[in-house]
């Protein structure tokens, strides 16, 4: 209006509007500020909903899009239309007025916000207070409350988000609502049956890089007061370490950290998307990320509290969708690209990523680490890394599926070679337990040779520890929990060698030679305790409740571990779990006996020997068939026998594989009849060998 002494002043920017910035007119300041002096004596209800009713009011004006003017300094600027303004000035007063209210709160409750609480916020005061009969909360302030809680319902912020585009008012009206969020107990359940920040994933979003947003994002998940927070232009990774650095965590805090964490990830995956525009939207979306995941790694490095949520579901969910969004938006689907034999855990992260990117190397470094301090330090390792393969969504391509589970697979694979030598009995359980969940995985599809054959060479390792002298570990444990995990890992390693045969069989797995090679060299150690009975009872005890070493007998397998149903059975559901081996080992062997290559039947025949050397009863018994006309068959008195007795050290001359294939080919009729029923038998044991081919 002429002669009005404010047209001749610009309202805000939309960027400097965002961060705080006033319009620098002194008439509606001074009109903000009268309003405020006027309802700070005493919030009406009435008043406040007037205010509210106009925000929204202004949402559906559509006055005008932000306007860009020519400054002779600044360039083309995005100037805020007269209704964002408009609901820019509310939506602050509301923000002024809450404020004070709260620091009224702090006066009437007589406390020192900067000493006491989770981090000093009021929620965890006025928690505490209600749960202390003594000192209790003063009437008038669950009045403050209440007024601001039926004005600044959760529904008006999510209509807010919902409705409007324009990241000034969002971000006031974010951080006003994390403001509320944290100064009432009440005001944050009547949040959480709302729909909590879950309800907000397909609206805040859009403002993924707005550091005015991401802020108090990270304020509700580390649990740091947002009055505490400075209003920040942008985000850079140093100024962000320094502005969270020393705080920490309250354990009751990070069970409400599930929700803000999932929104914060899915600005992360919108980022991810963002950064892959060569423009300044796509830098400012990288930079946001690079800063958010540095600081998420800083916090897992240096705080417990939030180490213990970072392996919970709750956080590893949200953070492995952002890496498929990732692999989605920036990976190659060239054939090369796939995984490769000896490929190394950067090589791997590389091809999942389809090129260096900081902020998926970042993820990957915190899973590994998360994983590493959960080795060393939890006993739920089987239950989490069951969960982390668990997570890969369902709409990934196969070269990308595969190519996850390989590098958790490495990971895994580094940190128990690295901590084994020395590992205590929390240590040994959990590797166990591992190989375990990864056995699972093969027996649910995860047919990636380098992955089986990895996970075969772990479970041997591991047994070859607790037999061998050189490790200082076993000699650390007392003879009671050797017995445990021993009868757990020779367990896993026969069920792990029997499906590998059976996978290679059926060209699923890894090398046909290779595999029967390293199986040769330690099936010894796999039969090497003749009488479990001991072991078996260690276990028996071990399983209930009340025996102290119960925590790591359940870590030892994810079938007792975890809740959900497993393919394999727990060997104490066996009567004999020897017998399931062999009878299954003898079933294998024999189909590959008669279809293989020459080097690949004298690999198997030198199975074999092992086998009756090491279970010679046993074998004789599964060798010996009474016909229903009561003739017998054993086939240790005919060639099986010969090649025992071949092996002796006092036989002058070595039997030819060959000579003892020509016998059986001679006796095919009888040897097939005593191997139908073995291979009966063998699938009652162990169900993923029927998938193997072989004549009935």
């Amino acid at each position: 209006v002429p002669g009005s002494g404010w047209s001749h002043k610009m309202p805000p920017t939309a960027n400097v509007a965002a961060v705080g910035g006033d319009a620098g007119d002194d008439f509606l300041l001074s009109c903000k500020t009268l309003l405020k002096g006027i309802l700070s004596w005493y919030i009406i209800p009435g008043e406040m909903n007037m205010i509210t009713e106009t925000v929204l009011q202004t949402i559906t004006m559509r006055v005008g899009e932000p306007s860009r003017i020519k400054d002779g300094k600044e360039g083309a600027l995005n100037v805020l239309p007269p209704d964002a303004f408009l609901r820019v000035s509310l939506l602050r007063l509301l923000m002024e007025l809450v404020s004070e209210c709260i620091e009224k709160i702090w006066m009437i409750l007589d406390e020192d916000e900067n000493s006491v609480g989770f981090n000093g916020t009021l929620s965890a005061v006025l928690s505490s207070r209600r749960k202390d009969p003594k000192r209790g909360v003063p009437g008038e302030v669950d009045m403050y409350l209440n007024t601001l809680g039926d004005s600044l319902t959760p529904s008006w912020f999510s209509c807010i988000f919902e409705l409007c585009n324009e990241e000034a008012s969002a971000s006031i009206a974010f951080r006003l609502m994390i403001l509320l969020l944290q100064s009432s107990p009440e005001y944050y359940a009547i949040f959480e049956k709302a729909g909590g920040f879950v309800s907000l994933i397909s609206s805040i979003p859009k403002f993924s890089s707005s550091s005015s947003i991401i802020l108090p994002m990270l304020s509700q998940l580390i649990g740091v007061p947002i009055r505490r927070l400075p209003l920040l232009p942008s985000l850079d990774k140093i100024q962000l370490n320094e502005l969270f650095d020393g705080e920490t965590l309250d354990e009751e805090g990070v069970s409400q950290c599930g929700g803000i964490f999932s929104l914060l990830c899915e600005c992360i995956s919108r980022n991810f998307q963002l950064s892959a525009m060569e423009c300044e939207k796509g830098s400012e979306a990288k930079n946001s990320n690079d800063a958010i995941l540095s600081l998420l790694l800083q916090l897992h490095k240096s705080n417990a509290v939030f180490q213990t949520f970072c392996q919970k579901d709750q956080f590893l969910s949200p953070l492995i969708r952002c890496l498929f969004v990732l692999s989605d938006v920036f990976s190659l689907s060239k054939k090369e690209d796939n995984y490769a034999k000896n490929d190394t855990e950067l090589e791997l992260i590389q091809k999942f990523l389809g090129q260096t990117h900081i902020g998926g190397s970042i993820i990957f470094e915190m899973l590994h680490s998360i994983i590493s301090l959960n080795i060393l330090h939890s006993n739920t390792s089987a239950t989490m890394i069951d969960t982390i393969i668990d997570k890969i969504p369902s709409r990934s391509n196969m070269r990308t599926f595969q190519l996850f589970q390989m590098i958790i697979v490495v990971m895994v694979k580094k940190e128990i070679n690295e901590h084994f030598m020395f590992a205590d009995s929390r240590t040994f359980a959990n590797a166990i337990g591992i190989v375990s969940v990864i056995f699972n995985q093969i027996l649910c599809g995860m047919h990636i040779p380098e992955a089986i054959m990895t996970t075969s060479v772990m479970i041997y390792n591991i047994l070859d520890g607790l037999f061998s002298t050189h490790f200082a570990a076993k000699k650390a444990l007392d003879p009671q929990l050797w017995n445990i995990l021993t009868y757990d890992t020779v367990y896993m390693a026969q069920m792990m060698t029997v499906v590998v045969i059976s996978l290679s069989i059926s060209n699923r797995g890894p090398d046909k030679m290779v595999t029967l090679d390293i199986i040769s060299k330690n099936i010894r150690n796999i039969l090497n305790i003749s009488d479990m009975t001991s072991l078996h009872q260690a276990n028996l005890a071990a399983s209930s409740t009340s025996s102290k070493y119960h925590s790591v007998w359940k870590s030892a397998s994810l079938v007792r571990a975890w809740s959900t149903t497993c393919n394999y059975l727990d060997h104490l559901e066996l009567d004999v779990p020897d017998h399931s081996f062999i009878t299954s080992m003898l079933s294998l062997c024999h189909i590959i006996l008669r279809d293989a290559a020459v080097d690949v039947q004298e690999s198997i025949a030198k199975i074999i020997v092992t086998l009756m050397q090491m279970r010679k009863s046993f074998v004789s018994e599964l060798f010996m068939l009474q016909m229903a006309n009561g003739d017998v068959i054993d086939l240790m008195r005919g060639g099986f026998g010969a090649l025992l007795l071949s092996s002796e050290p006092s036989y002058g001359s070595s039997i030819k594989v060959s000579s003892f294939l020509e016998w059986m080919i001679f006796n095919e009729n009888r040897v097939n009849l005593v191997f139908e029923n073995i291979h009966i038998k063998a699938s009652q044991y162990i169900p993923l060998i029927t998938d193997a081919p072989h004549s009935t």
